[in-house]
């Protein structure tokens, strides 16, 4: 039963964590898209 329990543990880590980083990863992703399109506003001008 404990070895159980602990994988259980393991496996809602690593979801919790693979949340995280895509909640990250599209942080990421969009300050780049406003960073791009500050770029190419300030080019044009």
């Amino acid at each position: 039963m404990r070895n159980i329990a602990s994988v259980n543990q393991i496996q809602a880590g690593s979801a919790a964590n693979a949340t995280q980083t895509n909640g990250r990863l599209r942080e990421i992703g969009s300050h780049m898209a406003i960073r791009y399109i500050l770029s190419l506003e300030t080019n044009t001008n």
